[in-house]
């Protein structure tokens, strides 16, 4: 289950990594009932991951994600089918 975000202590902790980050490389898939509300690339990247939003896209498909760019919303289901991403747990 997910942090309640709209908390201010809460939103503080997840930004900075309290609750913990996932780094996913080559193959590599989240464990199910994970969440996360940042991807970081690591090393150049194509990823995938579901999107817990009531309005757009229901998911995103990124490839060839440079170094250092990150995606802010609130994830589950991330695969790296390439290169290396950092997920910061929610």
């Amino acid at each position: 289950m997910a942090n309640d975000l709209k908390f201010q202590h809460i939103y503080q902790k997840a930004k900075l990594g309290q609750f913990g980050v996932r780094v996913l490389g080559n193959g590599d898939t989240s464990p199910s009932g994970e969440n996360y509300h940042t991807i970081g690339v690591l090393h150049l990247a194509d990823f995938t991951a579901d999107c817990l939003t009531s309005q757009g896209d229901s998911s995103i498909d990124l490839d060839n994600v440079a170094s250092t760019k990150e995606i802010h919303g609130h994830f589950t289901n991330v695969s790296c089918t390439q290169g290396e991403i950092i997920c910061y747990i929610i």
